[in-house]
């Protein structure tokens, strides 16, 4: 998969929750932002880890690395590429 295909498949993710706010960007901060809440978020996590068959260890949960749209892509692709 591509950088952009991973993108639009997280944004779809959020995209399915039931109270995600809608007018997000692919940079703003999931939860500092009100995109989902910390729930959602977790929820999110786990379905992206079994979507793209990888593991995010708890220390890797930083913003830097799953923070944004964004981010997370970048991120899912660099472990699919590990």
């Amino acid at each position: 998969m591509t950088y952009s295909e991973i993108k639009d498949e997280i944004r779809n993710i959020v995209m399915g929750f039931p109270d995600f706010r809608k007018d997000f960007k692919d940079t703003d901060l999931f939860i500092i932002n009100g995109i989902i809440d910390s729930q959602e978020f977790l929820e999110l996590i786990l379905t992206v880890e079994t979507k793209f068959n990888i593991k995010i260890d708890d220390t890797e949960m930083l913003p830097a690395n799953v923070g944004t749209v964004e981010n997370l892509a970048g991120f899912v692709l660099d472990k699919k590429g590990a």
